[in-house]
């Protein structure tokens, strides 16, 4: 049996996917985002769709796309919010004071707190970004709380390419 995969993305990574197909959100990769979503096996935090946002406030592509996506953003609970305080008095410069928009402790503490909850399903939770180590005491990135915590983190091209691996083997073994 294979383990259940569930995909926490990050907005750098979602901005990416943008980038990649140029717009073109008719493309089969957005397809397959959608299914993943569909499954629930991608998800995001409400706080990501914030970040999606431009600063002068309008729209984007990504952001419209983001947003119908009805089942893809949980919102804050208690638990997610203790834990993300819980990340920041380890990690005080995770997040910049200045910014409107910090994801990131709510991002990881999603991935942690559902893997804790679902025991049954066993389901591994992976955070997606393209943020990259530091190893910066001073300014920590999503990779480096991620490997504090355990918690399996990589790149948009690792997401994409275990997906790929994954679909081949469900269609090798119809």
């Amino acid at each position: 049996m294979t383990e259940k995969l569930v995909y926490i993305i990050d907005a750098s990574s979602l901005i990416e996917v943008e980038r990649l197909v140029a717009k073109d959100f008719f493309s089969p990769l957005f397809k397959s985002l959608e299914n993943l979503i569909q499954n629930g096996n991608l998800i995001s935090h409400e706080e990501v769709l914030t970040e999606l946002k431009r600063k002068d406030g309008t729209e984007g592509d990504i952001f419209k796309w983001a947003k119908k996506q009805k089942s893809f953003f949980k919102i804050i609970d208690e638990l997610q919010l203790s834990k993300a305080k819980e990340i920041l008095k380890t990690f005080k410069n995770l997040i910049d004071a200045g910014k409107k928009n910090n994801a990131d402790p709510f991002v990881i503490s999603l991935a942690l707190i559902r893997e804790k909850q679902q025991k049954l399903l066993q389901p591994k939770y992976t955070v997606v970004t393209e943020e990259k180590s530091k190893s910066n005491v001073n300014k920590p990135m999503i990779p480096d709380v991620c490997k504090h915590y355990n918690v399996e983190c990589f790149d948009l091209n690792e997401f994409l390419k275990r997906e790929l691996e994954m679909e081949i083997k469900i269609k090798n073994n119809r």
